[in-house]
């Protein structure tokens, strides 16, 4: 059956859904534990994108009443919040999941509305943010970077990073990030 939800995605990413997971097999070996909730956020990054893209009109991606699963649309969860770290402008906030505290990463969307921003700050934790439409302007450590849509961004604990939106339309990303073992219980 034909999805224009999958038609778009694979769009996006460039490259038919199927193949998405193969660069997330690769040794562990070596790496920090910091990383390795990052590459397993990213992977389940990509299991939500997958089941969103497979799930048609009245469909759910997952019967999941017994393990928990769930599918939540935009509408569901969007919040009009200031722009995050301070970045000015008004946004709107997509907070996925929230409540499902054993779920080990955050999973969000932001639409960065113009004019608006998430201000300079330095990272705790490892953190991507993957463009979806629009243009912004990235700083990291003090180096401005333009971004577009099909552009992930990982910010490493430590270093310092703010995104403010630029042109007519609005920034519009996704966030992951682990959560500490305290948001998890």
């Amino acid at each position: 059956m034909f999805n224009p939800a999958r038609r778009q995605l694979e769009r996006v990413i460039h490259r038919p859904l199927a193949t998405v997971h193969r660069p997330l097999a690769f040794s562990f070996q070596g790496r920090d534990a910091s990383h390795r909730r990052l590459v397993a956020a990213a992977a389940m990054f990509t299991v939500v994108l997958g089941a969103v893209a497979w799930a048609g009109p009245g469909q759910s991606a997952a019967p999941g009443a017994q393990t928990g699963s769930r599918v939540i649309r935009d509408a569901e969860v969007a919040v009009k919040q200031p722009g995050t770290h301070d970045g000015g402008g008004m946004t709107t906030g997509y907070l996925f999941f929230e409540d499902v505290k054993d779920m080990p990463f955050y999973f969000r969307k932001r639409a960065l509305h113009p004019g608006s921003g998430i201000g300079y700050h330095q990272q705790e934790q490892d953190e991507v943010y993957y463009v979806l439409s629009g243009t912004g302007e990235y700083t990291l450590d003090g180096k401005k970077i333009a971004v577009g849509p099909g552009t992930a961004l990982l910010t490493r604990k430590g270093s310092s990073h703010s995104l403010r939106q630029v042109g007519k339309a609005d920034l519009v990303i996704i966030i992951t990030y682990p959560r500490t073992p305290a948001e998890t219980r």
